[in-house]
């Protein structure tokens, strides 16, 4: 796997990209220059709920979603680490699986076998005048002698229970994200919760998302009806719009964060489709009427970094066909998006670039990029996804 950097677009028409709480729930803005802003994290939730519905759908799928609602219950951070992790712990043939693919974590567990040994070996018979050592090891699975690491041990100096418990508990943590936990694979986090003590630098970094043109509010918001949590309770809220925002995200796939956590070929086909489809799967009634338009990757060589070219928004030239100010745009054949300036600065460095992948919306609004790279560069360095 080599250095990638990606650009998204998508588009949205009468609806609210990204509300701001700050704002009574409007869309997020930069009020100096009218820009719509769409934040990472939102971003980010909207793939991992395309993710959850995809995996949950599938018989024995082999990843999960770490940050996720369960059923209809918000679960706290630890509550959901915990879970998963007796979950590994109380299933023997599970957890020998993990142990045996990632050796870090046999290891972790027999020097914390050793100390539970160690302890029960030195400890005093009841009544008894001298120190009677007790020569049989512990004979417990994992589970227990995990559990008896976490709960109040009296005969384990604190010392001792955070140092080896610790370890067990990092790199348990890294073999389930490695295994599992794709988002984390992707996105990272930070988990100081419970005994354990580890952050996991994401992948895949997204920045924050904006339209690529002034966009104009809709004054004239629909009135609904909220309903309270007691029956016969409701009230009366705003629908907060806007008329049109044409959308976009960059982001950066780093290869050395990725073998960490193993990130996978396989992990980014993930990835790929869904942040094009979870666009279209994401249906609330404040989400209707945004589209993908365009996927573009670029895949460097070995050893070779991204960002030379700097934002690629930055070289994407957006026009409105029905006035100067956007202030009339309505829709995607309101806009021309020109492409020329990214594919010019992409020819700079061509020598760095290994592949360019590239997925477009059947509308056609994003087919001029496509045909200028087919223009400046070879054909298999051009790949079509078909996602």
């Amino acid at each position: 796997m080599t250095n990638k950097e990606f650009l998204f677009i998508f588009d949205a028409a009468l609806s609210n990209p990204n509300g701001d709480p700050d704002t009574e729930n409007k869309p997020r803005m930069d009020r100096a220059t009218k820009t719509n802003l769409v934040s990472d994290t939102r971003l980010k939730r909207t793939i991992r709920d395309y993710l959850i519905s995809k995996f949950d759908n599938e018989k024995n799928a082999q990843n999960d979603v770490f940050v996720r609602m369960m059923g209809e219950q918000k679960v706290s951070v630890e509550k959901r680490l915990m879970g998963v992790v007796v979950d590994y712990l109380q299933d023997r043939i599970k957890l020998e699986e993990l142990k045996v693919k990632h050796s870090g974590l046999q290891i972790a567990f027999e020097k914390l076998r050793s100390v539970k040994d160690k302890d029960s070996g030195s400890s005093e018979e009841e009544g008894a005048t001298k120190s009677k050592k007790r020569t049989e090891p512990f004979k417990g699975d994992d589970f227990e002698l995990y559990h008896s690491f976490i709960k109040k041990d009296q005969e384990l100096t604190v010392g001792i229970k955070t140092k080896e418990l610790g370890e067990v508990n990092n790199e348990l943590l890294t073999a389930i994200i490695k295994d599992t936990m794709i988002d984390s694979r992707f996105f990272g986090g930070a988990f100081a919760v419970g005994g354990f003590s580890k952050t996991v630098i994401g992948s895949i970094q997204v920045n924050t998302g904006y339209s690529l043109h002034p966009v104009e509010l809709n004054p004239s918001n629909s009135i609904v009806t909220i309903m309270g949590d007691k029956e016969g309770q409701s009230g009366i809220g705003k629908k907060e719009t806007l008329f049109y925002s044409l959308i976009s995200h960059t982001g950066t796939i780093n290869a050395k964060r990725g073998a960490i956590v193993n990130l996978s070929e396989e992990d980014l086909k993930q990835f790929r489709e869904a942040i094009i489809l979870s666009i279209l799967d994401w249906r609330s009634d404040s989400k209707k009427n945004q589209y993908p338009r365009l996927y573009l990757e670029i895949d460097y060589k070995e050893n070779e970094i991204y960002g030379r070219l700097g934002d690629l928004r930055n070289l994407i030239n957006v026009t409105s066909n029905v006035d100067t100010d956007f202030s009339k745009v309505r829709s995607i054949k309101d806009v021309n998006i020109d492409f020329t300036e990214l594919v010019t600065g992409l020819e700079k460095i061509k020598a760095k670039v290994q592949k360019i992948r590239i997925w477009n919306s059947l509308d056609g609004s994003c087919d001029k990029l496509e045909t200028l790279l087919k223009e400046r560069f070879e054909e298999q360095t051009i790949e079509q996804l078909t996602i």
